[in-house]
């Protein structure tokens, strides 16, 4: 079921600007473009923005991992001959 179903705002194209805790939970500001601004509180946070974290890197959060690695491969080429099980192209 997704997030919004189940009544979580889901925020895309905004920026964390700043995080912070207290007795009663966790805080996060936020900035979008132009002047919009705004502050949400919850019990949780979870750093899912990527590799490069705001989320974890404002309050100081290490990560005990590596950079992540991805190789790819890209040919551009012609058969000698063509199989019969593919189509031919023009």
């Amino acid at each position: 079921m997704p997030l919004t179903e189940r009544g979580v705002p889901v925020r895309r194209g905004q920026r964390v600007t700043s995080v912070g805790q207290d007795g009663n939970g966790v805080s996060v500001e936020w900035a979008a473009d132009g002047d919009t601004t705004g502050r949400v509180h919850g019990s949780h946070l979870v750093a899912c923005d990527g590799a490069h974290s705001t989320v974890r890197t404002l309050p100081g959060t290490p990560f005990p991992g590596r950079a992540g690695r991805m190789s790819a491969v890209a040919a551009d080429l012609t058969l000698a001959t063509r199989s019969a099980e593919v189509e031919a192209t023009t």
